[in-house]
Order: structure tokens, then sequence, then C-alpha cells
């Protein structure tokens, strides 16, 4: 009885019932040449993008950002560069180290305000960081960024060596202090 199942469940060409599925069954099936041909690389050449008015007209608020920023960052320098002489001053007029100087005092006062100051960089970075961002994308749609982009790179190495100097005082006055 059994083998009479079996017989029954044989396709007209013989083969036995297979517990594969039909993908499974296909695998070993040769690649047909059409297909063959497609799963070669390609080389796709990248279409340039057109900018439109709209993307062209994005660009000069940011530009303007950009300058907005490069005279912030220098106002900031002029009032990191004056507070600097004011902590000199105040480092200058220590006696001795501790609290209970009053010179001492307002010394980590004035080293305080310094590293307030100093902290406005940082912020002067993030934002033109978050600009060049934007242009990027800008210029991803295909306007042309190429001034704001310089000037902003131009802004970062400006605000880089104010950080710097700002960690070298800081350092400086912590350790007379």
């Amino acid at each position: 009885m059994l083998m009479a199942a079996l017989c029954s469940c044989a396709s007209a060409g013989g083969d036995w019932p297979s517990l594969r599925t039909r993908a499974e069954r296909h695998v070993d099936a040769p690649i047909p040449a059409p297909v063959a041909t497609l799963t070669q690389p390609v080389a796709v050449t990248p279409v340039e993008a057109i900018p439109d008015a709209a993307t062209e007209a994005r660009v000069q608020p940011l530009a303007s950002r950009i300058e907005q920023e490069r005279r912030s960052v220098n106002f900031i320098n002029e009032r990191w560069h004056k507070q600097q002489t004011v902590l000199a001053a105040a480092l200058a007029a220590v006696k001795k180290k501790g609290p209970t100087d009053i010179n001492w005092s307002k010394a980590q006062t004035e080293l305080t305000r310094l590293n307030q100051i100093a902290g406005e960089f940082d912020d002067a970075l993030n934002v033109v960081n978050t600009v060049t961002g934007q242009l990027a994308v800008v210029s991803a749609e295909g306007a042309t960024v190429t001034k704001p982009l310089a000037a902003a790179g131009k802004l970062i190495k400006i605000i880089e060596t104010a950080q710097k100097e700002a960690i070298a005082a800081n350092t400086g006055a912590r350790r007379r202090l």
C-alpha cells in the first residue's frame, strides 16, 4: 500500500516527489545568458546636478551667516585678549596661594571670566560647522559654494587657534594659582 501511494505521487517523467521548495529546485538550474550579462559590473557616470535659482538663492544667507560669525569671532577675540590682560594683572597681585589671599580670589574670578569668554569660541565653532554642513547640502544640489566654504574654512582655523590659546592661558593661570 505504501508503494502505491509513493507511485501515485510521481510525476509523468518518473521523478519522485521532492521535499525541496520550488526555489531550492531551481538553484541548480543554469542562469540564462541574458541574465548572466546583467550581473557584470556596469560603469555609471554621475550626472552633474544642475542648480536652479532657488538652490543658488540659498547660498547667500549661508554666506551672510559665515560673515556674521566672523565678525562675532573678532569681537570675542578682542574681549578675550582684554580679559587676558585683566587676568595677568590679577595674577601679578597674588601674594600667596589659597583663598585666604583676596588677590587670589580675584584672580580666580578673572580666570572664570576668561574661560566664559573662551567658551563663546566653542559656540561660534558649532555655528560655523552647522553652516558648513548646510553649504555641503546646497553644493550637492549643484550650487556654487566655493567662496563661502573657503571663508568658513578660514574662520574655523581662526577659532581653533583661539581655542588653543585659551587652553594654554588657562593652563598657565592654573599653575600660578
